[in-house]
């Protein structure tokens, strides 16, 4: 039997060798920015066992079904990095995807909480880009949070 830490190391690893690595928000931003990418943030709680689930089960497999290829994807612990977390979370509970999306000059914000299946998850990404591609939706517009800002 594999040791909870063998796990993950392998999960992660095994995001990593798909395209799509688990990154710090800091990197994450700066790779949307500079390459007009989606930015997909997991804000949560390592003591939370949903949290867990989606960073080891649920985004592993979105990666290794391609679906994270052109997304830069983050991670952010609430109880490490608060401010930041608190900056990037709205309304909802913890853990939260939060999803953000070049319009032109301006980002679209989706949230998803407490996501229950990779399938889930799967369609907020499919359904929030096809939003994104329509100018005629009415959404919320949001900028993501600079790394750094107070």
């Amino acid at each position: 039997m594999m040791s909870i830490a063998t796990h993950m190391v392998l999960q992660i690893a095994l995001l990593g060798a798909s395209g799509a690595p688990i990154q710090t928000y800091r990197d994450a931003y700066y790779q949307a920015e500079r390459q007009q990418k989606p930015l997909l943030v997991l804000v949560g709680d390592e003591s939370s066992t949903e949290y867990r689930k989606i960073k080891t089960e649920f985004l592993p497999a979105l990666a290794r079904d391609g679906v994270l290829k052109e997304v830069a994807v983050a991670v952010v612990d609430l109880e490490k990095h608060r401010d930041i977390a608190r900056k990037i979370m709205q309304d909802g509970p913890a853990p939260q995807l939060v999803l953000y999306l070049r319009n032109g000059d301006t980002w679209l914000r989706s949230q998803l909480s407490t996501p229950e299946s990779v399938t889930e998850v799967r369609e907020f990404l499919k359904n929030n880009v096809e939003t994104a591609a329509s100018p005629a939706v009415d959404v919320n517009y949001s900028v993501p949070v600079q790394w750094g800002s107070s």
